[in-house]
């Protein structure tokens, strides 16, 4: 069994533009700005290329549960339905025990198949 799991950083954020380090505190949960949702926008067709040059084929996607990462989200599945996965974090210091409880969490609760990829916005 392979599994492929691609993270994307969310665009430029509120948070980004006024240096704020606000890591998953939901009183500190800041959008994109308008840069940030035209960097996304421009990352969309990166990311588009890569897979098709790769011949990859994303079987589920998600993100975490932050406004700025749903937005980034949106504009690069804009069809799709939300997922909200847990244990995503994107500082340093959060980052390795969260990886660990991700991955858990993906072979607990999603039917693995022999090669599966998962696209994960941070």
């Amino acid at each position: 069994m392979k599994v492929n799991i691609i993270y994307s950083r969310h665009g430029f954020s509120l948070g980004n533009l006024e240096e704020i380090v606000y890591g998953t505190s939901k009183e500190k949960d800041l959008g994109l700005t308008v840069f940030g949702k035209r960097e996304s926008k421009i990352a969309d067709g990166h990311i588009g290329k890569w897979l098709r040059d790769n011949k990859m084929h994303i079987d589920i996607a998600g993100t975490s549960p932050m406004k700025r990462t749903i937005q980034t989200f949106k504009i690069y599945f804009p069809n799709q339905k939300v997922n909200i996965f847990p244990y995503i974090a994107s500082s340093r210091s959060e980052y390795s025990e969260s990886y660990d409880k991700f991955l858990l969490w993906i072979i607990e609760n999603i039917p693995l198949s022999d090669n599966i990829t998962i696209f994960v916005v941070t």
